[in-house]
């Protein structure tokens, strides 16, 4: 579960102090105390893989000339076990598990109040579903990535269904094969059946412009908003109502992007 600040418009990279690398849980979560501070994104990460847990870090975000995300990232992975036993430690000093489910753990140390982006949250209770809807964070699920750990199935219906914001993310190429949004809502669209085609699609936009409080900016084609879209070829026979779900079938390839109105990336001719 990876806990992100609320993006802030009036951050700028040269105000953040840069956080020496953390050594420990303990640590961790005095760095996350101090996320509100404005800036771009200095990132860390506790990493559990292999039952070995640590930190690293994972730099900026952006590049030259991208539209920044403000405030700063903190992964941490589904360290059920590690929080609530302190199983799966290792190197670790100083630091003792605090007997607490996540997001339990996650409002102790004052994260929730700031209503993060929660990455993953992949073994949710009813507890803490309620937990997140009342703080108001969002939740980004990486079908992909979910299935290439053996994940059981995520509980992207019980968070819809209760009122969360769920957007959808890529995770990284180490556990998927794109980077592509449109690929996970496809995977998704063959994988659950039990999400509408519309809640996908949802997902996919307006979900993760609220999620990154670009709410009213960005995510939907109209007046006002931003000129960010993505650009499908289709084929002729593609059309009338059914068309968002032949999309998530597969008809359709992705041909340009556009940001502000400005064409980004495009196919070769």
């Amino acid at each position: 579960m990876t806990p992100m600040v609320s993006p802030r418009p009036d951050a700028r990279p040269d105000q953040l102090p840069v956080h020496p690398l953390a050594h420990g849980l303990g640590q961790a979560v005095e760095v996350i105390r101090q996320l509100g501070l404005p800036g771009a994104a200095q990132a860390l990460r506790i990493c559990g893989q292999h039952h070995q847990w640590g930190l690293e870090p994972m730099g900026q975000i952006g590049g030259p000339g991208a539209r920044p995300l403000d405030g700063r990232v903190l992964g941490i992975e589904q360290g059920v076990d590690l929080l609530r036993h302190g199983q799966h430690l290792v190197g670790v000093v100083g630091w003792q598990a605090p007997h607490l489910e996540p997001t339990a753990f996650l409002e102790s140390a004052d994260v929730l109040s700031t209503t993060p982006l929660l990455i993953h949250c992949n073994y949710l209770e009813e507890t803490a579903i309620a937990r997140i809807l009342a703080s108001r964070a969002s939740v980004v699920h990486c079908p992909r990535s979910h299935a290439y750990f053996g994940h059981d199935p995520h509980p992207v219906r019980q968070l819809l269904d209760a009122g969360v914001n769920i957007a959808l993310g890529t995770d990284s190429l180490a556990s998927n094969d794109s980077l592509s949004i449109l690929d996970e809502m496809r995977f998704l669209h063959d994988h659950r059946r039990d999400l509408k085609v519309e809640e996908i699609f949802r997902m996919a936009t307006l979900n993760g412009a609220a999620a990154l409080h670009f709410g009213g900016v960005i995510g939907r084609l109209r007046r006002g908003y931003w000129a960010d879209m993505t650009v499908l070829e289709l084929p002729a026979t593609a059309c009338g109502r059914n068309l968002p779900r032949l999309i998530l079938e597969g008809a359709g390839e992705c041909i340009a992007t556009v940001v502000s109105g400005e064409i980004a990336w495009q196919r070769d001719p």
